[in-house]
C-alpha cells in the first residue's frame, strides 16, 4: 500500500437517509439543480481507518448497483464525499462561494450537503468496469473509462521527512471515494485476482478460474440452469 494510505481516517454516522431532488436559484437568477442525495442528520460520528479495516473495500463498492445498495454501503462505511460528510436535514440548506474581481462577480458555486446518488452510482460502475476488463485483460478498458468520462483527482501528494529513509511520499485522499479508487488501483498493480460471480454478479477473490463467490451461489446457479433445461425438454415433449 502507498505510504501512509492505510492511515487515511474517515467518519461514519449512525443515521442516513435518501432525500429527493432540490433546486436553488442565486441572486442573479442562475438555477442550480441537485439530484437525489444521501444525507446524515447526525451531529457527530465515529472516526475509523477504512482502508486498514477493510482491505477489499473497493470490491464492496463495485458491487453497488442501485440506490438501496448505495444507501446500505454508506450506512456501513460512511459517506463517500466531503458533501456527504456534512450533516444536513431533510430540508436542504445551501451555501455558496463567490469569486470576485474588481468588484465584479466572476463565478458562484453552490453547495448542498449529501452524497449525490447519480454521481456515486456512476463511480461504482467505473470501479466495476475496471475490475471486469482488467480480469479479462480486455482492450476495452481504456474505451470504457473514456466513455464514462470519469476523471478523478484522487489525492494530494506531499513529501515529508522520514527518520529511516530520509524522505517519504505521502498520499492524502480527499474523501472515501478517492481512497477506494486508490485502493483499487493498488490492488491491480499488486496482481490481486478479482472475479465476477457468475450467479450474483458480486466481486470476489479466489483461485484463478473460479466462477462463483460461494457454494451457495454455485448451487443456485446450477439449480436454475437444470430447472431451465427441464422446462425446455418439457416444452419439446408437449409440442
Amino acid at each position: 500500500m502507498f505510504h501512509r494510505l492505510l492511515e487515511f481516517v474517515w467518519t461514519r454516522y449512525s443515521h442516513y437517509e435518501i432525500v429527493e431532488p432540490c433546486t436553488f436559484t442565486t441572486g442573479d437568477g442562475e438555477r442550480w439543480e441537485f439530484g437525489r442525495r444521501i444525507i446524515t442528520i447526525a451531529k457527530s460520528g465515529d472516526e475509523y481507518y477504512p482502508l486498514k479495516d477493510y482491505p477489499y473495500l473497493y470490491r464492496a463498492f463495485a458491487n453497488v448497483r442501485n440506490d438501496q445498495l448505495l444507501l446500505d454501503f454508506v450506512k456501513l462505511y460512511g459517506p463517500l464525499t466531503d458533501e456527504g460528510l456534512t450533516p444536513s436535514s431533510p430540508k436542504p440548506h445551501f451555501t455558496s462561494s463567490v469569486l470576485m474581481l474588481d468588484g465584479r462577480k466572476l463565478n458562484e458555486v453552490v453547495y448542498v450537503p449529501g452524497d449525490q446518488i447519480d454521481r456515486c452510482l456512476k463511480e461504482a460502475s467505473w470501479c466495476a468496469h475496471i475490475l471486469r476488463y482488467h480480469a479479462k485483460k480486455s482492450p476495452q478498458l481504456h474505451a470504457s473509462i473514456k466513455e464514462l468520462e470519469v476523471r478523478p483527482s484522487l489525492c494530494t501528494l506531499e513529501i515529508e521527512a522520514d527518520p529511516v529513509n530520509g524522505v517519504r511520499m505521502v498520499l492524502e485522499p480527499k474523501c472515501l471515494l478517492d481512497a477506494i479508487k486508490l485502493q483499487l488501483l493498488e490492488s491491480i498493480s499488486n496482481g490481486v485476482n478479482t472475479f465476477e460471480c457468475a450467479a450474483c454478479g458480486d466481486w470476489f477473490s479466489k483461485k484463478s478460474g473460479a466462477k462463483f463467490c460461494s457454494e451457495k451461489c454455485k448451487d443456485s446457479y446450477h439449480n436454475a440452469k437444470n430447472k431451465k433445461q427441464r422446462a425446455a425438454k418439457l416444452n419439446v415433449l408437449r409440442s
